[in-house]
Order: structure tokens, then sequence, then C-alpha cells
């Protein structure tokens, strides 16, 4: 999802997109996942690579691994870019959403992911007139 964004700055930053388990490339998490688990990878990470200075992205659920990074990184953090987060913990329906996709996702694939969020992200006229867009988010 982010590849436009890293093609694009690729050239005047040094770029980290981390591939958290369970997402992207990487294989699914082998003991429960929990967002202090998420940061404290991220963060050996950081280390391990040597970057002492640091512009923090978080997108919907990267923004909350972005909070609990926020202190660690101290004066390493340059900067915070967040997108479509919030900094209080979803209320217990919205936890129940996505406890009900979660399950569904077990049960019948990633595809559920995809045509659930979908009509959240783009808008029928975009779905219409960038098909190209639209497979790539998919």
């Amino acid at each position: 999802m982010w590849e436009p964004q890293l093609e694009g700055l690729r050239h005047r930053a040094r770029l980290v997109a981390p591939d958290l388990p369970g997402f992207g490339l990487s294989p699914a998490p082998t003991t429960i996942p929990s967002l202090d688990v998420y940061a404290s990878q991220i963060l050996a990470t950081l280390d391990a690579l040597g970057v002492d200075q640091v512009v923090l992205v978080g997108l919907s659920m990267g923004g909350y691994v972005a909070f609990r990074l926020v202190e660690h990184l101290g004066a390493r953090l340059q900067g915070l870019f967040l997108a479509d987060t919030k900094a209080k913990p979803d209320i217990e329906e919205a936890m129940l959403r996505r406890r009900e996709l979660a399950a569904e996702v077990e049960r019948s694939g990633v595809d559920v992911v995809a045509n659930a969020m979908v009509p959240q992200i783009l808008g029928g006229p975009t779905q219409q007139l960038r098909p190209g867009l639209l497979d790539f988010v998919i």
C-alpha cells in the first residue's frame, strides 16, 4: 500500500518500512500480537540499523503503534504524521467488529478484508474511473 510513497521519497530520505508479523509478506505471529510488541520490534529494528532521527508515519493501526513509540524515541523523534487514526482506544462496538472481521478472515481468507474495506477507502467514482488503482488497493 505504501509503495507509491516509498518510491516518491526514496531519493530524499532513508526509509524504513516495517513488515510486522501477519502483515505484508511476513508470516503470521506465533504469539498473540500486541501494539507494545509491534512497537518494541520497530524500536529494535531502528536501533539495529543505527537510525538516530525518525519521522514516524502511522496509518490506522499504525498510528496506535506510533503512539507507543513516541516516548521511547524521545529526542530521536523529529516528526510524526498520523492518518486515519486516533489517540483513544476503540469503543467496545468497534473492537467487536474487528474481532468479527478477524474471525471471518480465519474462516474465509483475506479477500473478506478487501471486500469490507475497499468501499471505505475508495469512493464509487474512483473505483469506476481508476480500475488500476482499485486493483492495486485490493
